[in-house]
């Protein structure tokens, strides 16, 4: 019974923790691409 619990909860958390790493991250890649096309972009304007 204490397994059956403990394995729900752990994939409870991982599934959250998967949620809020994507969350996290997902604007952090999204600000890092921009920069990144914008840095591009510079380098062929100069």
């Amino acid at each position: 019974m204490e397994v059956i619990i403990s394995s729900f909860i752990g994939k409870r958390l991982s599934v959250f923790h998967e949620k809020l790493t994507f969350h996290i991250a997902f604007p952090y890649l999204l600000c890092f691409k921009n920069s990144f096309f914008m840095l591009i972009f510079n380098l062929f304007l100069a």
